[in-house]
């Protein structure tokens, strides 16, 4: 019995490290972030995380931009502050990128293209009703060609 204990503490301190990087990079993001905003003149869209988040004090792995959420109007110059601030603090915990009901045209497409195309940890993409056309639609197939670890895009309209 007292090894079952003191092998439960051992992984608990493992996952209180695991959870220490885990914040870590959340805080990178959420400075890149910032400083991408403040770069190119824009309010940070609100996105529907918290630092530490849902489980505890585990990373974010899920990014929704959504009209509803408030907030400026997001634009071409925001998806870019945001898929920057995502490869710049180098934030390995994201699984799932939704952005709905936002009119991000092909810009933004290719923003979030030249993100997928170095990405390994983004399975799900979610792009309904944003307003995308060729140019945007052949620069995210041009990124599929380079990112084997996304299992899905959706492109709703």
């Amino acid at each position: 019995p007292p090894k079952k204990a003191g092998k439960s503490s051992g992984k608990g301190k493992k996952k209180n490290e695991v959870d220490e990087v885990a914040v870590a990079h959340v805080k990178a993001f959420i400075k890149s972030y910032s400083l991408q905003s403040a770069a190119l003149g824009i309010e940070q869209l609100p996105l529907p995380f918290s630092p530490i988040t849902c489980e505890g004090d585990a990373a974010f792995g899920r990014v929704v931009v959504h009209p509803q959420l408030g907030g400026p109007s997001c634009t071409p110059a925001h998806i870019r502050a945001l898929t920057e601030a995502l490869a710049l603090s180098a934030y390995s915990h994201l699984l799932t990128l939704a952005i709905w009901k936002v009119c991000m045209q092909d810009e933004g497409a290719a923003y979030i293209a030249a993100y997928l195309q170095t990405n390994k940890t983004v399975v799900v993409c979610e792009m309904h009703d944003s307003g995308l056309g060729l140019a945007g639609c052949r620069a995210l197939g041009e990124a599929l060609e380079r990112n084997q670890h996304l299992t899905r895009l959706s492109l709703d309209h």
